[in-house]
């Protein structure tokens, strides 16, 4: 996915560069690829999230008020469908969002301990304990049956910290 809005990046950087292209081709093209940009930033939970959404905001005002001065609105539907998306994925809390992302399809759901423990992390962080500590023991059962020692130690402390309150941050 990197690799793709890299090379969107550099597609819309070599069309602003060349002169035969149009404006709004250019200025919209920019502003879809920041919001998938911003899209994948906001799945992986990393930082510069609201940068990357301000960009992509005037990019997307600029798309507007250039399209309108040349009648082209009807030109900008790819836009506002990446608009909607990113924004949808970041008003929904991080817990359902992580659920949605990392669980629900899932394939290795019953065996990925891993991603249990991280969204009892996020149920944490949203005051959902009594749902962040099932989480947690679901994510410490598959640990021990992996038999993977270290992790299950890790999943322990978590747990503690969940009964305890006093979870302050995931690692």
């Amino acid at each position: 996915m990197m690799v793709g809005l890299f090379l969107m990046l550099v597609v819309y950087v070599l069309a602003a560069l060349d002169k035969k292209y149009d404006k709004l081709y250019v200025i919209k093209g920019f502003a879809s690829t920041f919001w998938l940009i911003s899209l994948l930033f906001i799945l992986k939970f990393w930082p510069f999230t609201d940068f990357l959404l301000l960009i992509s905001l005037g990019l997307t005002l600029a798309s507007i008020l250039y399209s309108y001065k040349s009648k082209g609105v009807k030109e900008l539907k790819l836009l506002f469908i990446s608009n909607i998306l990113c924004l949808i994925f970041y008003i929904i809390p991080a817990d359902t969002q992580y659920y949605l992302t990392n669980i629900k399809w899932s394939q290795e759901v019953e065996t990925d301990f891993h991603s249990w423990d991280k969204y009892s992390w996020f149920l944490y962080r949203n005051a959902r304990y009594d749902e962040a500590s099932e989480a947690s023991n679901k994510a410490l059962k598959m640990a021990k049956n992996s038999e993977n020692i270290d992790f299950v130690e890790f999943i322990k402390k978590h747990n503690e910290m969940i009964k305890n309150k006093t979870w302050t941050h995931y690692r």
